[in-house]
């Protein structure tokens, strides 16, 4: 087997697009961890007039970023403090986390779950993100998966529907302000590329035959 070339799975699915569609513009990763990467004219680049830009955009930091003192918890105790604040707020590894911050926090100072905080509560990442996306989604009346989900991952049983629909909404905030930084991160990818919409044949041209979102 020969190796033609070692690339990282963003510039792999933005390759992997331009393969199959030359129109492809961009490639954004958004799972447990997040990446971007699009093409940008080089005009030193005689061969193509096109390179390839790598954003690493889990590296971005900014002082507009809706920050919270959760987020802030969470990074100091992760292995990395100080670096890659974008992705802890946004990526699938860290959502399920700042819901478990809030829940404690919650528990402890209002007594959301009773007189007593479940122990699990302050134990990190025992709430994954598939599990807040499942609570997240729950459309039972009853919001029966939330209940479930309560009891299997922190221990907490006979909840109240009022307190389910509070962890549900809980899930929707965190959820929500992870998908709004990721649509303000293509945003932004589209101005810098000059096709954020400003002339409909552009828009349309980059919407429906250029963008792959894995």
């Amino acid at each position: 087997m020969r190796v033609a070339g070692l690339v990282n799975d963003t510039i792999g699915t933005l390759a992997g697009g331009r393969y199959l569609n030359n129109d492809v513009a961009a490639a954004v990763i958004l799972g447990t961890g997040t990446n971007a990467a699009y093409v940008e004219r080089a005009h030193a680049i005689h061969k193509s007039g096109e390179m390839v830009i790598n954003m690493e955009w889990g590296n971005f930091w900014s002082s507009h970023l809706p920050v919270t003192v959760y987020d802030q918890a969470l990074d100091r105790d992760s292995l990395n403090p100080g670096e890659q604040i974008f992705k802890k707020i946004i990526s699938g590894m860290y959502l399920g986390d700042i819901v478990r911050r809030v829940l404690c926090k919650m528990a402890e100072e209002a007594g959301f779950f009773g007189d007593i905080v479940p122990p699990k509560l302050r134990t990190r990442f025992i709430l994954r993100t598939p599990g807040m996306s499942a609570m997240h989604h729950d459309t039972s009346l009853d919001l029966r998966v939330v209940g479930s989900k309560l009891k299997d991952i922190f221990g907490i049983s006979d909840t109240s529907l009022e307190t389910r629909r509070v962890v549900v909404e809980l899930c929707n905030i965190v959820a929500t302000r992870g998908a709004r930084l990721s649509a303000a991160g293509i945003l932004g990818i589209l101005k810098k590329m000059g096709k954020d919409g400003q002339g409909r044949r552009e828009a349309e041209d980059c919407y429906s035959r250029g963008w792959r979102i894995i």
